[in-house]
């Protein structure tokens, strides 16, 4: 048959099992037929055809029919098929044209409107699809369009944003676990992910994009097939004995270079454990029990290599929690069978209860025995703690602070009392506005710039003006390691500080520059950016230091040791930051409108201010995981922005405590350097 030549000539029949054109296969009588196979090949995509004067007319449609009338989806017209294939399910080998898994989706009849060259317009009467649709040409001859053209009963997809998970509160075991129900506790990144025909988007517990992070996981779309589903888990890295472990999790969870992100995906691969269906096919089951949601999440039949839904325990739940500890786990996740999903709220029908050996693991402080090791429990939340010849009492050192990587309130303690050999010194006579986050780094935070009222009488403190509060206040002063202990038990994981010291106000030790990339710019371009100041001042005789904001973007100091006044500095680093806009208008911008930051660099010099303050150097950040403010040599700046490598400018506190202990502290010099300002004009 002359409409089957192509058909023919891309496919061996010796080879594969797929239906040769046979003499008796021409027109037949009654409805018009139609067929949608699922074809997993090279990619995952649904192929139409409807039956027309003896052969199946076909379509490949990379994202499945749609089933609602806002959106049109790529339809590609392919050649024409026997009308036997309208039944064909299997295997095409390997080295065949198509070569994958066919199934049949759905099949039914048709009702045809209108056939023309460029437009079809047609009704659907099968076992899933009905409605009307249209497919008409839509460039190219093999460029076409499918569209639904009737309404859908009900709302097809309610929705269309992403979905805050639904969060447990910390507990102890109920007395009764009967009508309950246990998960893991993984301790991995939280995940939504919403699933429509061959496409993926992932978000973690903020609604951030972080797609892709995880490449691995996408594969996931070829299992979901034509389902639209929104699920909820977490994304762990597993050790080799089948643990989870939050290092290697760490070491995923950076943003990157996608050769980067693709080589820490082989060398540290993660599983997304999936633990709820929170919408399927049109269906909203936030408002379904838990217990029928998993039921649907297991018909699912969910596995794969980068993938997985583990079983959840409905009895002996005591039992399963006595042996989480030794699973590499820290307790479980409870939850109340009758449950419904609260996005986005605690609702005290899922629990999270630690495990006995996670929390005492977790109050003894980390192996490297940080300064919370010596802590003397109290009761179960308070412990005493002796620091140099200071007794404090610190509260909920097993408190998360950092929910993708499991960093507790004891980890920060101790990460800072790791730093404080390089730290105070930077912060000594230093004014401090604190940065409280009670509820961990996905929490609200608040500033705090009047001291405490019932901090310890040992706490420094100095009476300064305050612009905010129109009046003198009492500022925190953290001049030693107990103050410093006692600052990080209040869950002040930012130290903000002024750039002078009170012995003088008014005369900085420094003057800043904040360079704060406007996306898609980001860090390398900021490093660019660093090294111009650089090379600027070093014309100028004056050395220039460079740190990581610890988020997203660089500090440059110069040093001045008090030799000139805000009232100098200010106005001096206003004019290099307008003069280097003028001179790179695509690339920097001086003020902080945010229409004009897209794509640039914002050179912030307004902190140099005496009523200003920024992130001091080795401050830990509040971000997902706990990153630092970090010096940096001028060597390491050249090589990422000659490699574009993101990757090498972020250092978490780890990373921290090892280049303190190979380099030391390489912002000495603002300790004591001193500087002139030019008398020049910039």
């Amino acid at each position: 048959m002359a409409k089957l030549s192509e058909y023919e000539r891309k496919r061996d029949f010796g080879k594969t099992a797929e239906p040769a054109p046979s003499k008796g296969g021409g027109k037949r009588k009654g409805a018009p037929r139609f067929v949608v196979q699922q074809h997993d090949a090279t990619r995952l995509h649904w192929d139409l055809r409807l039956e027309h004067d003896g052969v199946g007319v076909s379509w490949a449609v990379p994202n499945g029919i749609p089933l609602d009338p806002s959106e049109n989806r790529k339809a590609v017209h392919t050649e024409d098929h026997p009308l036997d294939y309208m039944t064909f399910a299997g295997e095409i080998p390997k080295g065949e044209y198509g070569a994958g898994t066919v199934e049949i989706w759905d099949s039914g009849t048709y009702e045809l409107e209108k056939w023309r060259d460029d437009e079809i317009i047609f009704s659907f009467e099968g076992n899933r699809l009905r409605g009307r649709y249209v497919l008409f040409q839509a460039g190219s001859a093999n460029d076409w369009m499918i569209h639904r053209m009737d309404p859908v009963e009900g709302n097809p997809d309610p929705y269309p944003d992403p979905v805050p998970p639904m969060l447990a509160n910390e507990s102890v075991m109920p007395t009764s676990t009967r009508g309950w129900a246990a998960e893991l506790a993984w301790g991995g990144v939280r995940a939504i992910a919403r699933c429509r025909p061959g496409r993926l988007d992932l978000r973690d517990a903020e609604l951030a994009d972080i797609g892709a992070r995880w490449p691995e996981v996408h594969r996931l779309t070829r299992q979901i097939g034509a389902h639209d589903a929104v699920l909820d888990g977490e994304l762990v890295v597993f050790d080799e004995a089948g643990r989870p472990d939050r290092e290697r999790l760490a070491r995923r969870a950076k943003d990157g270079s996608d050769s980067a992100i693709r080589r820490r995906a082989r060398e540290n691969p993660a599983t997304y454990v999936i633990f709820d269906l929170l919408f399927l096919d049109g269906e909203d089951l936030t408002d379904t029990p838990y217990r029928r949601r998993r039921e649907l999440l297991a018909g699912l039949g969910l596995g794969g290599e980068a993938w997985r839904v583990p079983a959840n325990a409905k009895t002996k739940i005591k039992e399963l929690l006595a042996a989480a500890a030794g699973q590499g786990v820290d307790g479980l996740v409870i939850k109340k069978q009758s449950s419904l999903y609260a996005p986005g709220r605690r609702t005290g029908e899922w629990l999270h209860v630690r495990a006995e050996g996670a929390l005492d693991a977790a109050e003894a402080g980390p192996t490297r025995a940080g300064i919370t090791s010596t802590a003397e429990p109290i009761d179960k939340k308070k412990a005493r703690l002796l620091v140099e010849g200071r007794e404090l009492t610190v509260s909920n050192l097993t408190k998360v602070l950092y929910p993708a990587v499991g960093f507790t309130k004891g980890d920060l303690i101790d990460a800072y009392g790791d730093l404080a050999g390089v730290l105070l010194p930077h912060l000594r006579s230093r004014p401090v506005t604190l940065k409280r986050y009670p509820d961990g780094v996905d929490g609200k935070f608040f500033y705090e710039k009047r001291s405490p009222k019932h901090r310890p009488d040992w706490v420094a403190t100095a009476r300064i003006w305050s612009e905010s509060h129109k009046a003198e206040i009492d500022y925190t002063l953290i001049e030693d390691l107990p103050t410093l202990v006692w600052s990080a038990n209040l869950a002040n994981i930012e130290l903000h500080t002024s750039l002078a010291r009170i012995g003088d106000l008014d005369r900085p030790d420094s003057m800043v520059f904040d360079l704060d990339p406007g996306a898609p710019a980001d860090v390398i371009d900021c490093a660019g950016i660093a090294l111009r100041l650089r090379a600027f001042f070093a014309q100028l005789g004056l050395d220039s230091y460079a740190k990581t904001s610890g988020s997203k973007g660089i500090h440059l100091h110069v040093p001045l040791g008090g030799t000139a006044t805000f009232g100098e500095s200010r106005p001096f680093a206003k004019a290099v930051a307008e003069t280097f806009e003028a001179r790179f208008p695509d690339e920097i911008v001086s003020r902080q409108t945010k229409t004009k930051r897209t794509g640039r660099v914002l050179i912030d010099w307004s902190q140099n201010d005496r009523h200003k303050i920024t992130a001091g150097v080795y401050s830990i950040r509040a971000r997902e995981r706990p990153t630092a403010s970090t010096p940096l040599e001028w060597h390491e700046v050249e090589a990422a922005a000659e490699s574009g490598d993101a990757d090498s400018l972020v250092f978490t506190i780890d990373d921290l405590r090892a280049r303190i202990a190979a380099k030391g502290d390489l912002y000495a010099p603002l300790l004591s350097q001193k500087q002139d300002l030019p008398d020049v004009s910039v």
